[in-house]
């Protein structure tokens, strides 16, 4: 009589199963890459808003001129979708205008950009801080040409009544103009 011999049961180690291998590897690797980002950002953070400050102090003077002071403690008013606002004085103290800055959802991304105002409330200028739409389409709506034709209008606009738009790039141009009538709510908010 023969007897039936057992099968050999061979048992694994479980890092000899060839996935596990790759998820432990992927993990100490995706575990290493996120600790460098987080020191980078640490390391960098302060750089990067002392150059948005540089970058929106140059705008300001670009908007008002050298000689204008400004003040950035203007609280923004509730309810208003506005960044910050600036006033922006004369060097005897009196008002030149506000500046408003305001993030417009565009084709690509947010649109950063700053709303000169008049005394008045008319618009001065306005500056564009950062834009991601399409090259040559969509970056024609930070082009000065574009812009000069909102200067010394107030109160909300409109497409194409009041403003022209960049002919293949409509949401680049409505993302604008959107941003300048929430400058121009926050400006009424202010009371001014």
């Amino acid at each position: 009589m023969k007897r039936n011999k057992a099968p050999d049961i061979k048992t694994e180690n479980a890092l000899n199963i060839p996935y596990v291998k790759i998820i432990l590897c992927l993990f100490l690797i995706c575990t290493i890459c996120a600790g460098l980002l987080g020191t980078t950002y640490i390391l960098t953070r302060d750089t990067i808003l002392e150059n948005e400050k540089a970058t929106v102090q140059k705008l300001l003077i670009s908007i008002y001129g050298d000689d204008a002071v400004f003040e950035s403690d203007v609280t923004v008013p509730e309810g208003q979708k506005a960044e910050a606002v600036y006033l922006a004085k004369n060097p005897d103290a009196s008002l030149r205008g506000y500046a408003i800055r305001v993030l417009s959802p565009g084709f690509s991304d947010d649109i950063d950009m700053i709303v000169g105002f008049n005394a008045d409330g008319t618009i001065r200028k306005i500056e564009i801080i950062a834009l991601s739409e399409t090259a040559g389409l969509g970056t024609k709506v930070a082009e000065s040409n574009y812009l000069a034709q909102y200067v010394g209008k107030s109160d909300k606009l409109a497409l194409k009544t009041d403003i022209d738009a960049i002919s293949g790039a409509t949401k680049s141009s409505r993302a604008v103009l959107n941003g300048v009538n929430l400058a121009t709510e926050c400006l009424k908010a202010l009371g001014a």
